[in-house]
């Protein structure tokens, strides 16, 4: 169990990272922790429980870009090209990674949580700064999504000042001294991670002296050189960066773009592929990964247009205001003989006694927002001891709902609702709701399959004052005309009408299958003489 160490809290992951120093303390052979001839990067992962399989996947990226820039490991047969068949590849793959004494870049240690050290061993020949510039520049290759900044370290020693010290004499001298070659300007770049014995300024005095400001002036911005210095409880190391501005600090996911370097765009370049993504279609992925080569807004907004288009393949849901009523329909999809009528409702939801809702898109993503609405309504009318406004109820919804397109690693909800309420502040209302969170007030309206037809008759035969019959009428109208089916019945269709009582009480009611049918054959366009 976690106890206590000097003041503070003393867990396993401490010990992981004691003995992680102790390890490369005794394969080096070095009596101050960390071996002479320690070199490597410091990765920051995206989810701190993900470390793993970051580990894993930059490391690979790394096999992977050295095999393509050095030119003996060109030469070297793939395990594609040395086997004859997928079986035998997968074995020698495996054979590969068994033999672990040829690897040439190995997990080195935690950091802290979130962020661990990887080493290069000596076969890699590269100083660790250019290896990953080259790899930051280079096009063909994408960074795994765990992954969030690469920070290289061309030098490393134990984590005290004297470490420092060395380090600066031999490093910083060279390379920034009077005895370096070139003449550009550079910058310092700090990271100290959970040290209190090691704080900036003294890195800073450290480091300064050991610079020949007559040859290498500094400069914050725009700076050619950027000396990176890490510190922290495992090492400290320094590396000398180019372009670290314009690679925006060697973030991987701003420079090669999320993904993993088996991921492949579609043919279209935007689509992704994941349960939490809607094809163009509207239709969500089964299979796949998710490549994010564009930038998070534009992935946002084509899932927002996919699942508004997800609601324009729906069945028809309509929606009328009426003097002293509003009317909602919509087509269910899901017809069998099997479902016990009066039991199942897919398109028309009660949320609390003076609000209602009709449904157009994905049911099961409507279930858990309609969960929400109801849980909503009662904290309201707990906490104020009456009905909650029609308006702030749908305007809550629409706030989760925008929220589902802001973030990365959500999908927004594909499901549109048209809202039937009444309040004493603006007596019966009607809003419309889409994915995206936008609420609109409506006299009358209708989405989902052939909304634009069903536009087209609402704004011919609607206006003020229709009673609840006429709204009926045009509502069976409508769907008559926008629907695929020719005889649309009662096993297709729900209705529901929210109006006052005598009590001048708020009262919802659902239409039985024998009003629907008489509301639909009525509807329904006599055939002219010379047809029958």
């Amino acid at each position: 169990m976690p106890g206590k160490r000097r003041g503070r809290h003393y867990s396993r992951h401490d010990a992981k990272r004691r003995r992680a120093i102790e390890k490369v303390s005794s394969e080096e052979g070095g009596s101050a922790g960390i071996g002479t001839e320690a070199r490597g990067v410091i990765i920051t992962c995206n989810l701190p429980n993900r470390v793993k399989t970051a580990t894993r996947d930059i490391i690979r990226l790394f096999e992977h870009h050295w095999a393509a820039i050095n030119s003996d490991a060109e030469k070297e047969p793939s395990s594609e090209e040395a086997t004859a068949n997928i079986s035998e590849s997968i074995e020698a793959e495996l054979a590969e990674l068994k033999d672990d004494k040829n690897r040439l870049f190995r997990f080195g240690g935690d950091v802290c949580r979130g962020v661990v050290f990887i080493r290069f061993e000596a076969g890699v020949t590269m100083r660790p700064s250019e290896f990953v510039h080259s790899l930051l520049k280079s096009k063909d290759l994408t960074a795994p999504s765990n992954v969030c900044r690469i920070s290289p370290l061309d030098i490393v020693r134990a984590p005290n000042p004297d470490s420092l010290k060395v380090m600066s004499e031999k490093f910083v001298a060279e390379h920034l001294g009077k005895e370096s070659k070139g003449t550009e300007t550079w910058k310092m770049e700090i990271n100290s991670r959970n040290m209190s014995n090691m704080k900036r300024q003294m890195v800073l005095d450290l480091v300064s002296p050991y610079v020949d400001d007559s040859k290498h002036e500094v400069s914050i911005v725009g700076a050619e050189l950027t000396l990176l210095v890490e510190v922290n409880q495992l090492l400290c190391g320094m590396s000398l960066c180019r372009e670290f501005e314009a690679l925006n600090k060697y973030h991987t996911g701003k420079c090669l773009g999320y993904g993993t370097d088996d991921e492949k765009d579609d043919d279209d370049g935007n689509d992704t592929n994941r349960t939490t993504t809607f094809s163009p279609e509207g239709r969500l992925y089964q299979v796949g990964r998710r490549v994010l080569r564009n930038t998070s807004l534009v992935i946002v907004l084509f899932l927002v247009e996919y699942a508004m288009e997800a609601i324009n393949n729906a069945g028809s849901t309509v929606g009328v205001l009426g003097k002293q009523c509003v009317i909602l329909a919509g087509e269910k999809k899901t017809i069998s003989k099997l479902l016990e009528s009066g039991k199942a409702s897919e398109k028309i939801y009660p949320i609390a006694d003076h609000v209602v809702c009709a449904v157009a898109g994905i049911t099961s993503d409507a279930n858990v927002l309609i969960n929400q609405l109801r849980l909503s309504a009662q904290r309201y009318r707990y906490s104020y001891q009456e009905p909650i406004p029609v308006e702030k109820l749908v305007t809550s919804i629409c706030d989760v709902k925008q929220q589902y397109t802001q973030f990365g690693g959500l999908r927004p909800f594909g499901v549109s609702f048209l809202f039937a309420g009444y309040d004493d502040h603006y007596g019966f209302q009607l809003y419309h709701t889409d994915p995206s969170g936008n609420l609109s007030g409506w006299k009358a309206t209708a989405i989902g399959v052939n909304n634009q037809t069903a536009q087209g008759i609402l704004k011919t035969d609607w206006h003020e004052d229709m009673s609840t019959k006429e709204c009926l009428d045009l509502v069976a109208k409508v769907l008559v005309k926008s629907m695929d089916t020719a005889t649309p019945t009662a096993e297709t269709l729900e209705f529901g009408v929210l109006t006052l009582n005598k009590d001048k009480e708020v009262a919802f009611r659902m239409l039985t299958d024998d009003e629907i049918n008489t509301l639909m054959a009525a509807a329904k366009p006599e055939k002219p003489e010379d047809e029958e």
